[in-house]
């Protein structure tokens, strides 16, 4: 979940953005005035709040730090190479 919190995290709000201005466009189009739907509004400021957070901890933190997971993730393909290569030993 870290490590999609910290690679996704701009998605987010990249996609709440523009559901709110496309709202806001489509309204303004259709109506002539600036009309702010409450709910995309809050959308919109979840994202951007949510936004702030995890980007602050990503740069600041090592709360989203996967460093841990990718040296487990070496180790065993290491392992799994030298039982891969024990065993082509074996078979020859």
């Amino acid at each position: 979940m870290r490590m999609v919190l910290r690679r996704e995290y701009t998605t987010v709000f990249a996609i709440g953005v523009t559901f709110f201005v496309l709202d806001t466009v489509a309204h303004f189009l259709v109506e002539g005035a600036v009309y702010v739907d409450a709910s995309w509004t809050a959308l919109a400021l979840i994202c951007v709040v949510q936004y702030l957070v995890l980007r602050s901890l990503k740069k600041l933190t090592t709360v989203l730090s996967i460093l841990p997971l990718q040296d487990s993730l070496r180790y065993d393909s290491e392992q799994m190479i030298e039982v891969s290569k024990n065993s082509q030993e074996a078979t020859w």
